[in-house]
Parts: structure tokens; sequence; C-alpha cells
């Protein structure tokens, strides 16, 4: 009879983890959301439209488990998509499992002086737990048409960097982001030149790969 409450029941344990949530419907069960916000240092992300369906063949397996997905268009009519499997254990904390995420590069930063062009793909890695807003999740993928714009006062710079294969490793504690680990491998044969202010905040290695660490 749980699962059968008001799915408004979400809209405070959400808020701990940073997540607003607007137009809440439907149950704990079957739910939907109009539009979910993700409000993190440096990152606010519209995650739109929010729909959950729990699975009952899962039940039978002893296992609480629900299909989430979000769709939005937050940048110039860009899609962005996020399907994810999360599982609640029997321990009270949620497995994340089969996520992929699609958007346009620039809804990740938001500054309004850095630009982030292009597309991100991405896939975790593994299955993540989530525990009282902590986790540690790793997700590979493709950043396509990628570059980066920086405006100054009075200047511009911007660098194409082409088709970049992406392995992100993402911390969280107590609902909030603390680390970023970032690793950028250019395909194919391309020449980059970065500019100075970019190799600053960049470490190339033997194999050509940019690692970028950010901490809160």
């Amino acid at each position: 009879m749980v699962l059968l409450a008001p799915a408004t029941l979400l809209v405070g344990p959400a808020q701990v983890a940073g997540l607003q949530l607007y137009g809440v419907d439907g149950t704990l069960w079957r739910g939907a959301v109009d539009r979910a916000m993700l409000r993190q240092p440096q990152v606010v992300l519209d995650i739109g439209e929010l729909q959950w369906q729990w699975l009952p063949s899962r039940l039978i397996q002893g296992q609480l488990c629900a299909d989430v997905q979000s769709r939005a268009r937050p940048i110039a009519g860009q899609l962005q998509s996020v399907d994810a499997r999360a599982c609640l254990q029997t321990n009270g904390t949620v497995l994340l499992s089969q996520a992929s995420a699609d958007m346009p590069a620039a809804v990740l930063w938001r500054e309004e002086n850095v630009r982030l062009l292009g597309h991100l793909a991405l896939k975790l890695v593994e299955p993540v737990t989530l525990q009282a807003g902590s986790a540690v999740a790793s997700a590979r993928g493709l950043w396509s048409q990628a570059g980066i714009t920086v405006l100054g006062q009075g200047t511009r710079d911007h660098i194409d960097l082409g088709e970049v294969a992406l392995d992100v490793a993402v911390t969280m504690n107590n609902g909030q982001v603390s680390e970023v680990q970032l690793r950028l491998s250019p395909i194919g044969n391309q020449s980059i030149t970065l500019p100075e202010w970019l190799a600053l905040m960049l470490e190339q290695d033997e194999s050509g790969s940019y690692l970028f660490n950010w901490q809160s």
C-alpha cells in the first residue's frame, strides 16, 4: 500500500539531494513530474519531464525496481534525455543501473564566460550505489562536435576538439558533487594545439589524452 501513496512524498527527500520537483503527479508506484531541476555547485541541470514505473516482475525476485525516463529541450530545442533503472536494496540504498544520457554539452556548465559546444552521449560503466546522498559513478561515451569558448573582457578564445572519447568519474557527498575526474581522448589523427588558458587546466598523458580534475 505504501507504493500507492501520493508521489508528492518524494518532494522533501529530493530537495535534500539538490533535486527540485515541480508539478508532481501520480503515486510512488507510477508517477510523473512536469519539471525537475538538479542544482549543484557549477551545475544547474534542467532534467525536464520525469516519469517512473515500478517493475512488477522484479517484485517476484524480491527486488523493488523502477524504470525512470526524463526528457527536456533546455537549449535551442535540442533534446536532452536520461534513462535509468533504479532498484531499492534491502539495506535502504538505491542501485542505479542501465543508465544512459544524451544531451547538449552546454547544459553541464553554465558559467557565463565559458561555453561548451557539441553533444554528449554517456553510459554508466557499472551500477552505482546511492546512499545518504553519496555515490561514486563512472561513465564513458562520446563528445561529438566538441568545442570550448571562453569570453573575457573584450576577448574571445575558442578551440575545436572534433570527436572526443570521454571517461568521467564523479564523486558525491551529502547530495553535493565533491570531485570530478575527466579524461578526454581525441579520436583520429587530429592535432590539437591548446591555448595557454586551457593548457594550464589540463594534463596530457603518454597516450595523448587530456586529464582534468576538479574538487569542491
